[in-house]
C-alpha cells in the first residue's frame, strides 16, 4: 500500500503516516497489538522494514487500511463512465464523468458497523465478521 501511495507523490504517504500515527496514539490498546507484532517479526532494531517482511504482518496493513478508510487520501476518484450504466435509476450515458465518494462510503454506519471507531481488526481475515463488506466488496466500498 505504502509503495503505491509514493509512486504519486511524497505527500499522500507522509499523510497516511502521520494519520496512521494519530489514530494509534488516541488507541493505545492498539499500538500495544501492533508494537507486540513488529517485535515478534524485526527482533533486532537494526533490521529493515522491507515489503517482504511486511507481508507477514497483518496488524500492520490492517492499520494502514483502516487509517485509510478513515482518513482517505482523497476525499473519492473520478471516472469517466465506459459504458451506458444506470445507478441508482439515473441513466449515465457512456463518457460522462462519475465521481465516487468514497469518504462518505468509507465512514457509513450502513457499510461499516462502529464506522467512526478505528478497528484494524476489521480487516484481518479471522475476523471478517466485524467488516461483512469486506467479505462481498472491494475493500474501499466504491467499486463493486
Amino acid at each position: 500500500v505504502i509503495m503505491d501511495m509514493l509512486m504519486a507523490g511524497v505527500d499522500p504517504a507522509s499523510a497516511t503516516v502521520i494519520s496512521i500515527l494519530h489514530f494509534l496514539g488516541q488507541n493505545p490498546e492498539k499500538q500495544e497489538e501492533l508494537r507486540k507484532e513488529l517485535f515478534e517479526l524485526l527482533p533486532d532494531p537494526k533490521m529493515p522494514l522491507t515489503d517482504e517482511n511486511t507481508k507477514n504482518m497483518p496488524y500492520l496493513r490492517a492499520c494502514i487500511k483502516e487509517s485509510l478508510r478513515l482518513k482517505p487520501i482523497a476525499n473519492g476518484n473520478f471516472r469517466l463512465a465506459g459504458r451506458d450504466i444506470v445507478l441508482s435509476g439515473y441513466k449515465v450515458p457512456k463518457g460522462v464523468g462519475v465521481y465516487m465518494a468514497n469518504m462518505s462510503l468509507s465512514n457509513s454506519e450502513e457499510y461499516f458497523e462502529r464506522s467512526a471507531e478505528f478497528l484494524p481488526e476489521r480487516w484481518i481475515k479471522a475476523t471478517k465478521a466485524t467488516c461483512p463488506v469486506a467479505q462481498k466488496h472491494n475493500p474501499f466500498v466504491y467499486l463493486p
